[in-house]
């Protein structure tokens, strides 16, 4: 059964069909479109997994952009969708990018990331992240731009996120279409 078939009528979709349907076009939007709308799978890979030490940087710069993201173990979810769902350049990129994070905080500011100030961090992400942008023309997505994907994606799909970062109503439960509104508050997730 192909999840976007237009031929299917929409009255005749289960709640749990229309919940996958949804769920995989999030993640196509997040994660990248073409291999997961195309039904690519990933071959194996050549490169070896991550280390403790990537761990543990992932969960910094996971922490860095999202703060909260570090107690969700946003380290070791970035290092399995990498592995089990990225192709061997998109690995590759992710991998190298560990590297020139830690470089760029060596030029910078004289040690590791892992030993900069979090203000230090947050302004050597903010200056990757600017570069990225200018090389957003690139087939192969910029490093920073992935860890910032898996970042948001896997922050957001917690528990944690889902419930202390946004509103959150238990589903299922009363509808209510009047529910109050202030400016700023926060998001619903169900």
């Amino acid at each position: 059964m192909n999840p976007l078939d237009p031929a299917i009528n929409p009255a005749s979709i289960s709640r749990r069909d229309a919940v996958r349907r949804l769920a995989l076009l999030m993640g196509a939007a997040l994660v990248g479109s073409h291999s997961i709308l195309g039904g690519q799978t990933v071959p194996a890979k050549a490169a070896p997994g991550f280390t403790d030490l990537d761990l543990a940087l992932l969960d910094e710069i996971g922490e860095t952009i999202i703060p909260g993201a570090k107690a969700t173990g946003i380290g070791a979810f970035m290092a399995m969708m990498v592995t089990d769902c990225y192709s061997q350049v998109q690995h590759d990129a992710f991998s190298a990018g560990l590297g020139l994070v830690d470089q760029a905080a060596q030029q910078r500011h004289g040690r590791t990331f892992l030993a900069c100030t979090p203000e230090e961090r947050t302004a050597l992400l903010n200056a990757i992240d600017h570069a990225q942008r200018a090389q957003s023309d690139q087939e192969t997505p910029h490093y920073f731009r992935m860890m910032k994907q898996l970042t948001v994606l896997g922050y957001f799909s917690s528990e944690a996120g889902c419930t202390q970062s946004l509103r959150y109503i238990e589903v299922p439960g009363s509808f209510n279409g009047s529910y109050p509104y202030k400016k700023g508050d926060k998001a619903w997730f169900s």
